[in-house]
């Protein structure tokens, strides 16, 4: 069980994927991963929680979807909500799917 925050930041992320991630939404961004935007307002999600999610689920607590070459990459191009890691990660935990 996550809390309720975590769960609405997925539910919220996942219709942001789904309705295409736009580029002038205010509240998520392409240039961010999950934990940065977790963080801010209305979510507020403590970073260990998250953190907790990815090790529990055997990924790295600090890069997750393909590593530090990868979030660079994703970084780069403004692309986080392209890594299809990223993107199953979340529909994984999201549920309004």
């Amino acid at each position: 069980m996550q809390n309720k925050s975590l769960q609405q930041f997925y539910n919220d992320y996942a219709a942001w994927l789904d309705a295409g991630a736009p580029e002038d939404d205010k509240q998520f961004t392409r240039g961010e991963g999950l934990c940065s935007q977790a963080m801010k307002r209305p979510y507020r999600v403590p970073l260990n929680e998250i953190k907790k999610q990815f090790v529990e689920a055997g990924l790295d607590s600090l890069y997750p979807f393909g590593g530090v070459p990868q979030f660079d990459i994703d970084l780069e191009n403004r692309a986080m909500h392209t890594n299809p890691l990223r993107v199953q990660w979340v529909k994984d935990h999201a549920n309004n799917q």
